[in-house]
């Protein structure tokens, strides 16, 4: 019995081999970089060494300037998720409890979310100016794809049966999105969520270098115009780090969500 408990995946040491492997070669990368910093194949600046973006991230971090910037990405890119979401998951609950919604418009929508964003900036920019607006919007439109598919896809993975019950007690509209739409969609809805804030950030970040006078966005175009690569490499590293802790955040939940719904 002991030998098959230790041949069981994730028993015993199982679950650590791949986090030594993903720490190897987190290492392996550092230890490129600072081999690619010292080694002076590329032009004075562009790998700056480790300890170097480490003490500009320190400085960014002490300023109260950053903050700020911070704070405008931070705003713009929650009031794009909630607006692309809101609409998208309204949408996509036509689609999934509509056949008829689903056959006329579903597949527009499928063959629109392959496409770059970014086309759709000159037209934010005309409908909103270059303030905040233009960033919010091209935001809420990359949000809107994730959250609509998937929260059809998910409503069309109810079980039906939950349906024709909640119908034969003769449940009201509010009663079924409560008790059966909501509950049954979790998975998918916490999915959609992830995916729409990934690129609702990418797609505001990507707004801000164009066209913006504040948020993360214009300080790394800011940084690379006075060719300051130790900020830039620190803001794109500070970047990268939140957005992997949120995302393996939302990945954590997702999976007791879906443990819980199949309890």
């Amino acid at each position: 019995m002991d030998s098959i408990a230790l041949d069981r995946p994730g028993a015993g040491n199982g679950m650590a081999r791949p986090a030594y492997m993903q720490a190897l070669m987190v290492i392996a990368a550092i230890l490129l970089w600072e081999v690619l910093a010292r080694s002076g194949i590329f032009y004075h600046g562009v790998f700056p060494s480790i300890l170097v973006i480490l003490s500009a991230l320190g400085r960014l971090l002490a300023s109260a300037t950053f903050y700020w910037h911070l704070g405008v990405t931070v705003m713009e890119v929650l009031l794009a998720l909630a607006i692309g979401g809101v609409v998208g998951g309204v949408v996509g609950f036509l689609f999934g409890v509509s056949s008829f919604m689903s056959r006329a418009f579903e597949n527009y929508v499928y063959y629109i979310s392959a496409t770059p964003k970014i086309i759709f900036f000159p037209l934010v920019i005309t409908w909103f100016g270059i303030d905040s607006g233009s960033k919010i919007g091209l935001g809420a439109i990359a949000a809107f794809f994730p959250m609509c598919l998937n929260i059809a896809t998910g409503i069309r993975g109810i079980n039906p049966i939950w349906v024709r019950v909640a119908r034969s007690y003769r449940a009201s509209f509010w009663q079924m999105l409560w008790k059966v739409y909501l509950p049954g969609t979790r998975p998918a809805l916490l999915t959609a969520l992830r995916l729409a804030l990934a690129v609702t950030l990418v797609s505001v970040l990507l707004a801000e270098t164009k066209l913006a006078k504040n948020g993360l966005g214009f300080l790394v175009d800011g940084a690379y115009s006075r060719y300051d690569m130790p900020t830039m490499y620190a803001l794109i590293l500070f970047i990268f780090c939140v957005s992997v802790g949120i995302n393996l955040a939302l990945t954590r939940w997702i999976g007791e969500t879906s443990q819980q719904s199949f309890a």
